[in-house]
């Protein structure tokens, strides 16, 4: 048994979930630019962008330790920024989520705390 190449198994995985097929996996430069590649297909899927973007910069700011529910905000945040119109979520998701420009990005009113929630709501039921 041969096995298939990864970019192509990638890319029918791609088609399958009805995803663009990333630039790199159409033309065949997988094995020249793995790290392209790989780039891609993460951004092409919502929840991976976002989980991939926070747990960068949240690693990236030293000042900023990891606490204990962390992770689990980071896998309900992945899903939630993409899919949702309104988060509501501690200051630094929030922030992270700002300044990464996955707000805008996905078109998601990302808040911090209740009052911000409340606005958000009634802004949004205006």
């Amino acid at each position: 048994m041969i096995a298939k190449p990864f970019s192509r198994e990638a890319g029918d995985v791609c088609i399958r979930l009805q995803l663009p097929v990333p630039a790199s996996l159409r033309t065949g430069g997988w094995a020249a630019g793995i790290l392209p590649a790989i780039k891609d297909l993460i951004a092409s899927v919502p929840s991976a962008r976002t989980w991939s973007t926070l747990r960068h910069l949240k690693h990236r700011d030293l000042n900023l330790p990891w606490e204990q529910h962390d992770w689990t905000d980071l896998w309900t945040l992945s899903v939630a920024i993409p899919y949702c119109d309104i988060v509501a979520t501690e200051m630094r998701w929030s922030h992270l989520a700002a300044v990464s420009g996955l707000d805008a990005h996905f078109r998601t009113t990302v808040v911090a705390g209740g009052v911000a929630l409340h606005e958000a709501l009634c802004r949004a039921l205006a």
